[in-house]
């Protein structure tokens, strides 16, 4: 699921914009959720607090009496993943967003060809950071950077990922260690697979997840977890 804010403060434009959006996703077979906000702080809490986490965020330049560029370079900050489009009715103001990384600038009224083009190349870059799991003919594309844990009970294999939502398949987590790049995963337990990353802090048993989640590390693999974790620091510091 390719996760979509749009943030204007017109909701009949927020409205238009997430037809077109539903229309190209249709059209090119991406499954998307969209979300419409008003007001560029209440989107920024709910990133901040962990209540949403969104691949992709349709930003007008001036919302309110806030700058969107500036909000968006504030997200990036802490969201680096986050991708951007920027809406304007006004063209000079295109050139003051590039800090932001965006993915494209839109003049209003959106033209829906020059959306696709910016959509599309947004997709394309959270594509090449997902996962693709094949399953009853149904593809699931999860961003690996938005994975917390993996948790396999009996036959249910669940994902849980940093916005609190969970994704469950028919799937060995052997399988899925083979499918998950080794320097940013690591097996903690014999049902429990952890992003390096999210770890917080480790005992003996237990580890501390950012978020406050908490999940079990195994005797045999304490060691392991400790090592991966200090040539992680390591690496991020070279």
């Amino acid at each position: 699921m390719y996760r979509i804010a749009i943030c204007d403060d017109e909701k009949i434009f927020n409205e238009s914009a997430q037809v077109l959006l539903e229309n190209i996703a249709l059209k090119n077979g991406i499954d998307i959720s969209v979300e419409s906000y008003l007001n560029a702080d209440i989107l920024l809490n709910d990133l901040e607090n962990g209540n949403k986490y969104f691949d992709l965020v349709l930003f007008d330049i001036i919302i309110g009496n806030k700058n969107g560029i500036n909000i968006a370079c504030k997200i990036k900050q802490n969201f680096t993943d986050i991708k951007f489009i920027f809406m304007t009715s006004y063209s000079e103001y295109a050139i003051d967003g590039y800090e932001a990384e965006p993915s494209g600038f839109l003049i209003k009224p959106l033209n829906e060809a020059k959306l696709k083009r910016a959509f599309l190349r947004a997709f394309q870059n959270y594509k090449s950071q997902s996962l693709i799991i094949k399953e009853n003919g149904k593809s699931h594309s999860i961003n690996l950077k938005s994975i917390l844990y993996v948790e396999i009970y009996g036959k249910t294999l669940t994902f849980h990922l940093k916005d609190n939502k969970i994704l469950e398949l028919t799937k060995t987590l052997s399988e899925i260690i083979k499918l998950l790049p080794k320097d940013d995963f690591i097996q903690c337990h014999r049902s429990f697979l952890v992003a390096l990353n999210e770890i917080e802090s480790i005992t003996r048993y237990q580890i501390l997840l950012s978020g406050g989640m908490k999940i079990p590390v195994s005797k045999l693999r304490y060691t392991d977890v400790q090592k991966a974790l200090i040539e992680s620091a390591a690496e991020k510091n070279i």
